[in-house]
């Protein structure tokens, strides 16, 4: 069951980091104005740091779940 979970957390960041990209800095970039050019660099900052919290509450759940399969409980 961890390596599901792992797995889903994954894809799921996987994804996160796709729509940062995609749906946010790519248009703000694409845009060639003043404002989106500044905008895009910020954004990207952010998202990235917002992607990195997020995977640190996800390794933090994924260590958690670990350690109370290893304690005989089942993890659900």
């Amino acid at each position: 069951m961890i390596y599901a979970k792992a797995a889903a957390y994954l894809i799921g960041w996987l994804s996160l980091a796709v729509v940062l990209l995609r749906v946010i800095v790519g248009p703000l970039w694409g845009s060639a104005t003043d404002i989106g050019l500044v905008a895009a660099p910020i954004a990207f900052a952010v998202g990235v740091a917002g992607l990195g919290k997020l995977a640190s509450i996800l390794i933090r759940d994924i260590a958690r779940s670990q350690n109370s399969n290893t304690n005989g409980d089942i993890g659900e």
